[in-house]
């Protein structure tokens, strides 16, 4: 997959030759980094672009639930795959990095590492993190999508599985991404009592990630 990516100036080229389309350097650069590179994916920005007037905009705005990605996704993944691999695909998209033991967590099942494990073998847009294979992520455009779908078909789900994430974590003492968690579950009590022991060591304090944090709870809390 890294070497099949291609660069600014081969997505450039793809565009010019399949649609006759000059994009600025800035707009081809943003769109392969929203793409990382995928050829499918920048050629289906193409199609999208082809009636386009504001191009630069449409690039800024383009993502996993643009419609012409969102079709090329159902029908050439999503409605291939067995139901309960399509619903682990939605319910894990939530986290910004899977591991087994997270994924069984959150998705409550077992047996999540050799699930990522085959997706990645079947070149299911899974990126490793790591050379031992313990740590993956999904490709940007396929994690905004399957967003959108479980936004879509299961939006009742998406705040049980932000708050078992928020314990998983909690309880691996990743403190950071459990506050994340349990503020998008609206588990705003537990959020700011893991804030709260965060804050007791100063000296360890990423005072940044704290004022985010910040911003995303009510006055209140």
């Amino acid at each position: 997959a890294a070497q099949l990516q291609l660069t600014t100036t081969e997505a450039a080229e793809l565009l010019h030759r399949r649609f006759g389309m000059e994009l600025d350097a800035e707009s081809t650069e943003l769109l392969c980094r929203r793409t990382e590179g995928w050829p499918a994916g920048i050629q289906l920005a193409g199609l999208a672009l082809q009636d386009e007037a504001d191009r630069p905009g449409f690039v800024k705005r383009f993502s996993g639930d643009e419609r012409n990605v969102a079709d090329y996704l159902t029908g050439e993944v999503l409605d291939r795959l067995p139901v309960e691999q399509a619903r682990f695909l939605k319910h894990t998209s939530i986290l910004d990095r899977l591991s087994g033991p997270l994924c069984d967590a959150v998705a409550g099942v077992a047996g999540s590492a050799t699930t990522l494990a085959e997706m990645e073998r079947a070149n299911l847009f899974l990126v490793p993190l790591d050379h031992q294979r313990k740590w993956y992520r999904y490709h940007r455009l396929f994690g905004e999508w399957l967003r959108h779908e479980l936004r879509r078909t299961e939006p009742d789900q998406i705040s049980k599985l932000h708050a078992r994430a928020s314990r998983w974590f909690e309880e691996e003492n990743h403190l950071d991404a459990a506050i994340s968690h349990a503020i998008a579950a609206g588990e705003l009590e537990r959020a700011t009592e893991i804030m709260n022991r965060y804050l007791l060591d100063p000296s360890g304090v990423h005072w940044p990630t704290v004022f985010r944090w910040l911003t995303r709870l009510p006055f209140e809390a």
